[in-house]
């Protein structure tokens, strides 16, 4: 016939089942175990990851609710302070008025204290003023008297004496 030999065909046939069956064994098993075992590795690693980014944004909005109260404390610590503030500043300036008026008030005693003095003073030396200038007047009249009456006989002889 065409030359065919059928034994031919069934040791082809036979030798393409071996190899196909060795290949499997040796090739495809091994290769489909390690793409599972990689395969297994990747899902892990997907899962660990998956695992640390969820528990990444438990602790992000824990941080953020932290953030958030740290925020309220801060700001009602801030308010506190500024209404303490403001007290010692009310009473530093109520101190400061009252140590002023008692100041003001000292120095008006004392300018009270030393106007009197002065009016004391101005008030002797006037009347020694005064003493001294009638002294001075009567001194006056009296000396102006006799000088008078020495020139009205100083005038009186020397007219009788040209008479």
């Amino acid at each position: 016939m065409l030359g065919i030999d059928l034994s031919q065909i069934l040791l082809h046939l036979f030798n393409t089942v071996l190899l196909f069956a060795g290949l499997y064994f040796l090739l495809y098993k091994p290769v489909l175990a390690f793409m599972k075992k990689r395969e297994a590795y990747y899902q892990e690693l997907d899962e660990k990851a998956e695992a640390k980014l969820k528990s990444a944004e438990e602790q992000e909005t824990a941080y953020k609710e932290k953030m958030s109260q740290l925020d309220v404390e801060m700001e009602a610590k801030r308010q506190q302070m500024n209404a303490d503030l403001d007290q010692e500043r009310e009473a530093r300036t109520s101190e400061a008025r009252q140590e002023a008026e008692s100041i003001l008030e000292k120095a008006r005693t004392e300018a009270r204290r030393e106007r009197e003095q002065i009016l004391e003073n101005v008030q002797g030396d006037i009347t020694l003023m005064v003493e001294d200038a009638a002294q001075k007047i009567l001194v006056k009249t009296s000396v102006g008297g006799s000088y008078d009456s020495f020139l009205d006989e100083v005038e009186g002889s020397t007219s009788d004496g040209e008479q």
